[in-house]
């Protein structure tokens, strides 16, 4: 690890993490698997967060390289608020009446910073329960360690800062039961930006994180956040010809292994980078829904990947690679959300714009692997926000 990674994970902010008497190992080595509403390994989670629309406007600032955000018009920032509002409020009840668990925060009318994209919180914070491995594995017994994790990013544009809203990361805390808080904002210093899961698609079951590098997604920030969400595993590993031991046949794979990170270019029809991956790529448990022909086909740099390699990384995990083109990209059809309700139910959420462009061999595909679609109408705020469904929604894990 470089040691300027090594420093920067160090400065995590940890409260010590109180470990379920369950999952200690036993004298011979075995490791349990102590139970979670949302396990590290679960692709979409059960519980999620939205922020309303409060002051929402066209920003000229994120408009600078967010090609997706279109003019306002004729219409008044009044109009434009009150549209945005009434969609949201229609898209949560939409949520809520599939019994889907989402906790709405409304930030105050006389906020005195108040940001125009507040509704976009997946971009400052993200959460994650993962499991780490301590002990030797030989004379001594092994524990299981949960790590209950926010992270909060660096974002680009200035007045999108203010989302990081002190009062309400306190209140995630505690309502979440997060052991630490990983603070990449630091990272604004160095001008070096990395916006959550706008940036971040996560392959949570394999652990691979997918981002494409923009002035918004820092390819060095994107690996250091992967080794926080997937640390390598500390204990040794066996030689091929050694015998089985206790921990090269642990129940929690997922604590064995590092994350990978893919990095790539894309491009829009101009030749602009794309500003964040979740507009061209989203994955879901069994599915993934990829715009390839925006994926540069030869690598500039020796850390990127191709279009080639992208999609082979992809195919490879067993899911149904759904391509879509430039025009359904356009539409948000990449910028899609599979969610599961409070009985473990799957669904896949996105705008009525994006339903409509999906062709209906391309809506069967993805209905396979859930329960049912949901859209909702979204356009205002994704005309004038260049963000849809997904965007709007912030996972708790």
């Amino acid at each position: 690890m470089p040691p300027q990674i090594r420093s920067v994970l160090q400065s995590i902010v940890s409260v010590d993490a109180q470990v379920d008497p369950s999952s200690s190992s036993s004298a011979s080595g075995h490791v349990n698997h102590p139970s979670s509403s949302s396990s590290s390994r679960d692709q979409s989670a059960r519980r999620f967060l939205m922020v309303a629309p409060v002051h929402f406007a066209r920003n000229e600032e994120t408009a600078l390289d967010n090609t997706f955000m279109q003019q306002t018009g004729s219409s008044s920032t009044n109009t434009i608020r009150d549209n945005a509002l009434k969609e949201f409020d229609a898209f949560v009840n939409a949520l809520h009446s599939r019994d889907i668990d989402v906790r709405v925060h409304r930030p105050a009318v006389d906020e005195p910073n108040p940001s125009p994209d507040a509704c976009y919180p997946n971009n400052w914070f993200t959460t994650h329960r993962s499991y780490t491995i301590h002990g030797e594995g030989k004379d001594s017994p092994l524990s299981l360690q949960r790590k209950s994790m926010m992270i909060l990013y660096p974002m680009r544009h200035a007045s999108r800062r203010a989302e990081r809203d002190p009062a309400l990361i306190r209140s995630l805390l505690k309502s979440g039961d997060y052991h630490h808080v990983f603070d990449l904002s630091t990272f604004e210093g160095e001008q070096k930006y990395f916006e959550g899961t706008g940036v971040a698609l996560l392959d949570r079951i394999n652990r691979v994180t997918y981002m494409c590098r923009s002035e918004r997604g820092h390819e060095e920030v994107g690996r250091i956040m992967t080794e926080a969400i997937w640390p390598p595993c500390t204990l040794p590993r066996p030689s091929a010809t050694a015998s089985p031991t206790p921990y090269s046949s642990c129940p929690n794979p997922h604590a064995c292994g590092a994350g990978r990170t893919i990095v790539f270019e894309a491009f829009d029809t101009n030749g602009k980078p794309i500003y964040h991956t979740n507009v061209l790529l989203a994955i879901g448990t069994g599915w993934a829904v990829i715009c390839s022909e925006c994926i540069s086909e030869k690598s500039s740099a020796p850390t990127l990947s191709t279009r080639a390699e992208v999609l082979s990384s992809l195919r490879s995990s067993g899911r149904d690679v759904l391509e879509i083109s430039r025009q359904q990209m356009s539409h948000f059809c990449a910028n899609i959300l599979e969610v599961c309700n409070t009985a473990g139910e799957k669904f896949l959420v996105m705008s009525s714009r994006a339903y409509e462009a999906f062709n209906q061999q391309q809506k069967e595909t993805l209905k396979k692997h859930v329960k049912d679609i949901l859209h909702a109408k979204l356009d205002t705020i994704e005309e004038i926000g260049g963000g849809g469904a997904r965007c709007m929604i912030a996972e708790l894990y």
